[in-house]
């Protein structure tokens, strides 16, 4: 089988998943609407992820990104760094850090350190 008819195939039950998903999810969000509930806050986020290949089984990441709240008055700033290893074709190991921090107007500023090890199957 080519790689453009395994892609072609892959684009055709994506497509039909998601047309088969949508109205269901449509009305689980619609029965779930509060009448007396807050109107959500209007957030914008920028998001860079590259990625580099390091050997056969490693993979090097970073993240970056920057996310601004005018209802809540905040801004925040990602970055962060980390490594993915194939341990093998059905396991990768994910282990990294990000940093992220805060700018808060109307209270004091946040900086957090978040590290991560993750299995993915």
């Amino acid at each position: 089988m080519t790689i453009a008819r395994t892609q072609f195939r892959f684009a055709v039950i994506s497509l039909a998943l998601g047309v088969a998903c949508a109205p269901g999810a449509r009305a689980a969000s619609s029965a779930i609407v509060d009448d007396n509930a807050e109107p959500r806050s209007g957030e914008y986020r920028l998001t860079l992820f590259p990625y580099h290949k390091i050997s056969d089984t490693l993979t090097g990441f970073g993240y970056l990104g920057y996310v601004s709240n005018p209802d809540k008055n905040y801004t925040t700033d990602y970055l962060g760094w980390g490594v993915n290893w194939s341990a093998s074709p059905d396991v990768q190991v994910w282990s990294g850090l990000f940093g992220t921090y805060t700018n808060n107007e109307n209270s004091a500023d946040k900086l957090e350190l978040r590290p991560f090890v993750a299995a993915k199957l």
